[in-house]
């Protein structure tokens, strides 16, 4: 089985703020766009990241030269097999015509048992109305009685 490879990313620079592998450094007194630019890129990759993840997961799925990778991933105890299918699950249940941006996984991953329109429809109120996701499972337990 292939090692789990290990990215040495360079720093993510904004200005005076850098974003390195093991934190921030910043140079002088960065200037507040400098500052806004770098909170909205780490607001961005922790909203994506997660369908990353899962789109890569289920790529690998269908690869049989990188599903060994998966493995790898598992023993290196990054994530578990059951935290690896449930990714690639909600990737496949709930496609990218379905997600609503400004959502977590986790919301999309309440709706993912849902037909298609409902996905839709519960996602916008969730973003329309604020809900959280414990919220948004109440809403469609209340409205959507099994």
């Amino acid at each position: 089985m292939p090692p789990v490879a290990h990215v040495a990313a360079p720093p993510i620079e904004f200005g005076g703020i850098a974003l390195v592998s093991d934190g921030v450094t910043f140079n002088g007194e960065p200037a507040f766009g400098d500052y806004d630019a770098a909170m909205g890129f780490v607001a961005y990759v922790e909203e994506k990241s997660p369908w990353w993840k899962a789109a890569l997961f289920d790529y690998a799925d269908k690869r049989p030269e990188c599903a060994t990778l998966i493995d790898a991933v598992i023993d290196a105890e990054r994530f578990t097999r059951s935290t690896v299918s449930q990714y690639k699950y909600v990737h496949r249940a709930v496609p990218v015509a379905d997600r609503v941006d400004g959502l977590t996984f986790s919301h999309h991953e309440a709706v993912e048992p849902l037909a298609s329109a409902d996905k839709r429809h519960y996602l916008h109120k969730a973003k329309r109305e604020h809900l959280s996701v414990s919220a948004l499972k109440a809403v469609i337990r209340r409205e959507k009685p099994v």
